[in-house]
């Protein structure tokens, strides 16, 4: 992973995979102001890029933010990449871990699974976990126990296991809980954790950052069904007043019409979708057209170095 160029409103970077295998990518970019500090932080994810292969990309900057710093790449083989809104896999389930939740050294993360095949799927227990270092290779000391008590109370990971099914569509969660607490020895870091829902079901690797401390100790809940069902993908189909891109794109892709689309969002025009020209205020197709200028500069600024889009 390197960054190749640096201009006044977006950043060129390159992705290698140095595996033998395919990998779904993540790079963690901190964009950061004219005195160094940050100022937020961009995630991109390059998914199913081919051994020795090389994958081109661009961070926006402006505003406050003129510079990009890595803050930390994980690769993961993608044969067991989470892809949470992703194609339904062989096994007809996706298993995702979100963001978690930390405060005075207590982590939770939660573990989701979807059926998003066509059979039932049957669950009774915890699921199986391994966890693995920055290489992906196995942590020894580390005991994984059933239940959030050993760690901390009112995690919520306690309900014992009990035996149900997921008709197609519907979803269940666990959860990952422990504590950075270090006193004698070297703490523990370990990016990755393999999951298995069942015994002997397909692994997914999710990538919950632990930092175990010295504790040698990960707890985790029963699977437990969802009711709120499946997550809703965010989309955002531009206006006809905004014909600068195309029709409908994801805003985390960080396309030009996703940023015309977060223009609408900012200055008041709704979520950016199914606006006649009649009825978009002016004010408002003003600002998502000077929201996106400097992103169409930086791809022209790039297209005249030969870089590809």
């Amino acid at each position: 992973m390197r960054i190749t160029a640096v201009s006044a409103v977006c950043a060129d970077y390159e992705v290698t995979n140095g595996t033998g295998e395919a990998a779904d990518v993540t790079v963690l970019f901190s964009r950061t102001g004219a005195s160094g500090g940050a100022v937020d932080n961009v995630t991109k994810t390059v998914e199913g890029l081919a051994p020795g292969a090389v994958e081109k990309g661009r961070v926006e900057l402006g505003g406050t933010a003129s510079g990009v710093k890595v803050l930390r790449v994980r690769s993961v083989p993608s044969a067991e990449a989470s892809r949470p809104n992703g194609p339904c896999p062989a096994s007809g389930v996706l298993v995702s871990a979100d963001e978690g939740d930390a405060a005075m050294g207590l982590r939770v993360v939660g573990l989701r699974l979807r059926n998003c095949g066509t059979a039932e799927v049957a669950l009774n227990g915890y699921p199986e976990l391994q966890v693995l270092d920055v290489e992906r290779r196995p942590v020894d000391g580390v005991q994984v126990v059933h239940g959030g008590a050993r760690i901390a109370s009112g995690t919520g990971a306690d309900d014992p296991p009990r035996a149900f099914t997921l008709k197609p569509g519907e979803a269940a969660g666990s959860t990952l809980v422990w504590r950075n607490t270090t006193e004698g020895g070297a703490p523990v870091n370990a990016p990755y954790v393999r999951v298995r829902a069942t015994p002997g079901a397909a692994p997914v690797t999710v990538t919950p950052e632990l930092d175990l401390g010295t504790t040698g100790r990960l707890g985790v809940g029963a699977w437990v069904r969802d009711d709120a069902g499946p997550p809703a993908r965010s989309m955002t189909t531009l206006p006809g007043n905004a014909a600068l891109a195309g029709a409908a794109v994801d805003e985390q892709h960080g396309t030009v019409g996703g940023q015309i689309g977060a223009g609408f969002q900012e200055f008041g025009g709704g979520d950016g979708g199914g606006h006649d020209d009649d009825v978009v205020p002016a004010p408002v197709i003003a600002a998502a057209r000077a929201r996106v200028r400097p992103w169409i500069h930086c791809v022209a600024s790039m297209e005249q170095t030969g870089r590809s889009l």
